[in-house]
């Protein structure tokens, strides 16, 4: 696979799902990590790039309640954003080592039919 991820909802923001975030991130050493439902602050989202090691960061903040979006990305990786809402981060991404380019957007969809 040329690309690895990982997607996985924050919930509280408590240490379990940071550390099931980072079992994860070290079990498939992912170039780009996706978190919708972060329920937390920029900055707080933030320090989790020095946790995962990696250098590229884009977000967009949660409303304390729910929400909130984070794209954390490898300096290997060219990520520019296209647009962004509280409900997706819409990006292009150039692989600096193989000159590949293409774009991503990566979305959070409400789980309750009756909020859409």
């Amino acid at each position: 696979m040329l690309w690895n991820y990982v997607c996985t909802r924050g919930g509280e923001g408590g240490g379990c799902a940071v550390c099931e975030v980072l079992a994860l991130s070290k079990a498939s050493n992912p170039k780009l990590v996706f978190l919708c439902e972060t329920r937390q602050a920029l900055d707080k989202v933030e320090k989790l790039r020095w946790i995962l090691g990696v250098k590229g960061f884009n977000a967009r903040s949660s409303d304390e309640r729910s929400g909130g979006l984070a794209l954390f990305s490898d300096e290997s990786l060219l990520v520019t954003v296209l647009d962004a809402c509280n409900k997706y981060i819409d990006v292009n991404i150039l692989d600096g080592g193989s000159s590949i380019s293409w774009r991503g957007t990566f979305v959070y969809g409400e789980p309750r039919v009756e909020n859409i």
